[in-house]
Formats: C-alpha cells, sequence, structure tokens
C-alpha cells in the first residue's frame, strides 16, 4: 500500500513538471505572434488592418483576451508564489499578467492572424480609410504622418507620407492604401487620396 501512495505521488510530480514548461511554452508562442507585428513595422512594412475587421473582431478579440488573461494569470500565480521573495511581496507582480495576456490576446486576434493570412495568401487589394489628421507633424520617429480614423492604437499613422498627397488631404477625406492583403488589412504598397 505505501508504495502506490509513493507511485501516485511520484505522478503528480512528473505531471507537474511537465505542464508548467508547456504553459510556459504556450505563453511565449504567443507572446512571440503578438510581437510579430510592431517587428514587421519597425522592419519597414506597413500593414493596416481594415476598417470593418476592426470593427468586426471586437467581440471575438474580447473573449480571447480575457482568455488569455485567465491562461496568464495561471502560470503567473505558480510562477510569482514559488519564486523566493527575498524580503519583498511579489504579489502586484501577478496584477501585471492579466493585463499582458488581455493584450496579447487583442493583438493577436486584431493584427497579427489577419497579418500572418496576409503574408501567407494575400492578393492585390485595397482598403479605404478616412483621414483625421494631416498636418505633416512627426509623431516620435513617423515623420510625414496622416492619422486615420476608426484602428487601433499604432496603426492609426501612416508614416511617410509624401507631400503633395498630404497638403491635399484634409479631415474626413478618404485615401485609399493599396497593397498586399485580403480583406481582414493590407500591407500598404500604394496610397492615393480619394475625393
Amino acid at each position: 500500500m505505501p508504495d502506490k501512495i509513493w507511485l501516485s505521488g511520484v505522478r503528480q510530480l512528473e505531471k507537474r513538471r511537465f505542464l508548467f514548461p508547456a504553459a510556459l511554452s504556450v505563453v511565449g508562442i504567443l507572446l512571440l505572434i503578438s510581437f510579430l507585428p510592431f517587428l514587421l513595422k519597425f522592419l519597414g512594412y506597413e500593414y493596416v488592418p481594415s476598417g470593418q475587421w476592426v470593427s468586426d473582431s471586437y467581440l471575438p478579440s474580447l473573449v480571447v483576451g480575457l482568455g488569455l488573461a485567465a491562461l496568464f494569470f495561471v502560470p503567473g500565480a505558480f510562477f510569482i508564489y514559488k519564486r523566493p521573495k527575498k524580503g519583498r511581496d511579489n504579489t502586484p507582480y501577478l496584477l501585471l499578467f492579466p493585463f499582458v495576456g488581455y493584450a496579447v490576446g487583442r493583438i493577436i486576434t486584431v493584427i497579427s492572424i489577419p497579418m500572418i493570412i496576409a503574408l501567407l495568401s494575400g492578393y492585390q487589394i485595397a482598403h479605404v480609410f478616412t483621414v483625421s489628421k494631416s498636418d505633416g507633424l512627426a509623431r516620435g520617429k513617423c515623420t510625414f504622418p496622416v492619422s486615420l480614423k476608426e484602428l487601433p492604437w499604432f496603426y492609426d499613422n501612416l508614416c511617410y507620407v509624401p507631400d503633395d498627397l498630404r497638403a491635399r488631404m484634409a479631415p474626413g477625406d478618404k485615401i485609399a492604401l493599396a497593397g498586399r492583403g485580403t480583406r481582414f488589412g493590407v500591407f500598404v504598397e500604394q496610397l492615393g487620396g480619394l475625393r
């Protein structure tokens, strides 16, 4: 009888040793997928999600975001409470994990997955957006920007728009962004104003 108790304890320990690295691997893969849009934008590939997709994906991205908030909370709690405290309370750090999980879920749903689809099976397409600002004042490293309505933060500015096109733009004007993409968004190769 004592052998059976000992064996079940070993199985429990083996299961824990497998589950924790697996959970960390899933979290790591999700973080990499959510980082892809920022990396491609940094490398100069301007991807813009379509306004229709941004509004259509609100509820699914909310559900995925909340699910990943819970998923990030569990390994985060395990990690925080199994670490030595070294004289301080690590509980405030635990509050960070659900927010990171929520942001990762929203980014993956609204931007990363459509961007990967556009990379793998995109075709020539154009999307029309409404200009919210075209004053040309540099915002960070984005010079000669045109701000677009209905888009999430970080994707609402189109950088390096030529002076002649930007000078003709006013708030409320339409701009067409063409390139390789899908109905979910486009990698911008050409742009032009519409009246």
